[in-house]
């Protein structure tokens, strides 16, 4: 996983139409990154597409600063102080090493407890030589 911040000027985009600015903003930052980190895949992250459009199509910001995460892949964009969110299946795949392992505590604990039982058995049981 290799993870970058980048400072880009989206200046450049404003010799385009007002009226287009944004979605070349967008453009912009997408090949931006693809070029950066050798991904063809990227994927924006939903708060940096609300900060580009925040101030309408035609007033994109002059400069953003992002987080880059290349996964296998498919490189991520975020904002510098957001977090990746996993996908379903790492979520999956979490949740069945957490069965996995509760399993795992609940033979143990049932073995002790089969353990105890006997011992206690043991002690109770009336002694020969007592007689």
């Amino acid at each position: 996983m290799d993870e970058r911040i980048y400072n880009i000027s989206l200046s450049k985009i404003y010799d385009k139409p007002h009226n287009r600015r944004a979605r070349h903003a967008v453009e912009y930052l997408k090949s931006f990154v693809s070029k950066h980190t050798k991904s063809d895949h990227i994927n924006l992250s939903e708060s940096v597409n609300k900060l580009l459009w925040s101030r309408s199509i035609s007033k994109p910001p002059k400069h953003i600063k992002v987080k880059t995460i290349k996964k296998e892949d498919v490189t991520y964009v975020l904002l510098p102080d957001e977090v990746l969110k996993e996908n379903k299946e790492e979520k999956k795949e979490k949740k069945e090493a957490k069965k996995d392992e509760k399993k795992e505590k609940s033979e143990k604990s049932k073995s002790e407890q089969k353990y105890k039982k006997q011992e206690l058995k043991t002690k109770d049981a009336p002694k020969k030589d007592e007689k």
